[in-house]
This record gives structure tokens, sequence and C-alpha cells, in this order.
């Protein structure tokens, strides 16, 4: 047989120092959590689903409400910026008409209409003035969707002796 030889430089007093020979009081627990059955009842299953339910509903509906708010709030913003181009456009628009409209300028344009292609620029040039200014009277009516909003009217009559009739108008307010 082999023997191992052991260098034994501990002693006693360190091994008592490195285990503690005092004895630990712990109370006890009466019964061991861990072992408790985590079966709930059905009812309160039932209960604690239905409660799970209604918040992650009401948490939905709360996000739904705060996109809607940031939603109208980015459109209120992009309108903002839209009235803000249409004043300057129809400032530029005016100062173009004022210019325009000048008699100096008028009789110096006149005089200087020699032919028919000078003519036709000039009945342009009226023409685009014209529905400028229909495009400025016209109101503004915009779906949630930047697209033209309709309007539709239907009207039905009677007589008394049953006879019926439809009409039916469509406008476009753009």
């Amino acid at each position: 047989m082999a023997t191992i030889k052991t260098n034994k430089t501990t002693t006693k007093k360190d091994k008592e120092k490195a285990i503690d020979l005092k004895p630990v009081e712990n109370q006890l627990l009466s019964e061991n959590p861990l072992m408790q059955s985590m079966a709930i009842a059905p009812i309160d299953e039932l209960d604690e689903k239905v409660d799970l339910i209604n918040e992650i509903e009401s948490l939905a509906e709360l996000s739904k409400q705060q996109l809607l708010v940031k939603r109208q709030r980015i459109e209120l913003e992009v309108d903002d910026k839209k009235l803000d181009i249409a004043k300057k456009t129809i400032s530029t628009i005016e100062k173009i008409i004022q210019a325009v409209a000048d008699e100096t300028v008028l009789a110096r344009v006149a005089k200087n209409i020699n032919t028919p292609q000078d003519m036709k620029y000039m009945a342009e040039a009226a023409e685009k003035l014209t529905g400028t200014l229909r495009n400025l009277m016209n109101p503004n009516v915009v779906d949630e969707y930047g697209g033209r909003k309709r309007t539709k009217i239907f009207a039905q009559f009677q007589t008394q002796s049953g006879e019926r009739a439809s009409i039916g108008v469509e406008l476009d307010n753009g």
C-alpha cells in the first residue's frame, strides 16, 4: 500500500477560526412555504383573469387615446404651418396683382401687344389671375386624410297617390 504524506501546516486553532463552532439559533417556520399548494380555486382564477383582462383593455384604451391626442397635435402643427405658408402666398399674390394692375404697367403692356401670341399670353395671365381669385374665394374644406370633402344631398318626395320621386346631388367642395 502506498501512503500519502500530507503537509499538516494547519493547526486546530486555524480550523476553529475557519469554521464557526457556535450553534446558530433560528426560529423555524411552522410549515415550509415551498410545500404549500399553488393551486387556486376556479372562482379566484376566473376573478384574476377578469382583472388582468380589464387591466389590459384599459391600457389599450389609454394607448389609443394617447395616440389620438398625438395625432391631433401633429395635425394642428401641420395646419398651423400650412396657414403661415398660405398667408405668405396670399401676400405675394396681392403684390403681383397690384404690380400688374398698375395703370402704367397695363399701358406699357398694351403698347407691346403686337402679335397674336402676345394676346394669347395676356389671356393666359388673365385666366390664371381669375383662377387664383376663384380659389381664394372657395371655402377650404378638407377631410381627415387631406382630401377634398364632398357634399351629398338626397331628397325624396311622395305624392298623395303614393308615387315617389328622388333627387340626388353631389357637390365637390374643391
